[in-house]
């Protein structure tokens, strides 16, 4: 398959940086004891440089980058409105607010993978408006029968964020739906493949997610083995993708792939680290449970402020990474070898 069917131009890049880094993580996770120090480790890192750091790497596409900020008023407006709208939200205690983000976040990590399965479409010539579709339910399937799966249940902002159900018999159902579901998808691959449509970077880009999800959601019994890939699933490729992205579109600024890598990695740990101790020594002292308990003017618009970096990448990424922005030409091209110095 040549390099210019692969996002970072080879197999080997893209399975490690794109595609299996999910995979990769949980099948480490599941052999380390799940109180070595080890996994904690991995699991703080994974917290606060892959999944709180990767948030900021945006500001290099968007507020840091002077034409893009002056191209639309999203980059001043959405952080106004969100530590307005979550200010607001905490000091009427409003029910759900660590429920929404929950699944917002879910949503923003299918719509990742939705990206990049459109990315390998574009490389491989041939645009096939079913693989989305298909990405869409392999993904969303598992985490919906999740919340009727027995015996398992994950704490996140306030213990008890996902509306879950544990319900034996909509379970085993849900498990004969998702099973019909693969069998369907893979029948239809391999009709493709059969027809001499050979597009590995599409298919792995649907079958890397699903297979990772059902693994998380439908197999794996405790935290670690069912966040921390999910967390790394989107965080590495995300670290990836915007350095190869910030290399095309600024070569000059951004000159070896080594250093770019670098800049991020530095955004990351100083930032994420900033994000979590900030979280942990200010603000969720009250926050969490604000719906019963109540909290401050001051608290409120504190958690406000610190919600606007991963609510605006949110937002923001929705939009620089749209097919139709004027940088997506520059961006979603072939790999060149100027991509990959070191």
């Amino acid at each position: 398959m040549p390099a210019s069917r692969w996002i970072l131009g080879s197999p080997a890049r893209d399975l490690s940086a794109i595609l299996l880094p999910g995979l990769a993580g949980l099948a480490l996770a599941s052999l380390l004891a799940a109180d070595s120090r080890a996994l904690v480790l991995g699991a703080l890192v994974a917290a606060v440089v892959v999944d709180s750091g990767h948030v900021y790497l945006t500001a290099w596409r968007t507020v840091l980058r002077p034409a893009e900020r002056r191209a639309s008023r999203i980059y001043w407006g959405v952080p106004l409105a969100v530590v307005a709208a979550i200010t607001l939200w905490l000091l009427l205690a409003l029910p759900g607010l660590w429920t929404a983000l929950v699944y917002l976040t879910v949503f923003h990590h299918v719509r990742q993978f939705y990206g990049v399965s459109r990315w390998y479409q574009k490389l491989a010539g041939r645009f096939d408006a079913p693989s989305g579709r298909w990405l869409y339910a392999l993904t969303i399937t598992p985490f919906l029968i999740f919340h009727v799966r027995p015996g398992v249940r994950i704490s996140l902002f306030s213990g008890d964020d996902l509306l879950l159900h544990p319900h034996p018999g909509a379970w085993l159902l849900g498990l004969g739906l998702f099973a019909v579901l693969a069998l369907a998808w893979l029948s239809r691959e391999a009709l493709l493949w059969r027809r001499g449509v050979r597009e590995p970077g599409r298919v792995l880009s649907i079958a890397a997610p699903a297979t990772l999800y059902a693994l998380c959601f439908l197999v794996a019994r405790t935290e670690a083995t069912i966040l921390v890939p999910l967390l790394l699933s989107h965080g590495i490729p995300y670290f990836a993708l915007m350095g190869l992205s910030l290399r095309r579109l600024e070569p000059a600024r951004y000159r070896t792939a080594l250093g770019t890598v670098a800049l991020l990695l530095l955004t990351a740990v100083v930032l994420g680290g900033a994000e979590s101790w900030t979280e942990q020594n200010i603000i969720t002292t009250e926050t969490p449970n604000y719906a019963r308990t109540g909290v401050s003017l001051a608290q409120a618009l504190l958690t406000g402020l610190l919600l606007v970096p991963l609510l605006s990448h949110y937002i923001w990424d929705a939009f620089i990474w749209r097919g139709d922005h004027r940088d997506a030409r520059t961006i979603y091209t072939s790999p060149r070898p100027a991509d990959t110095t070191p």
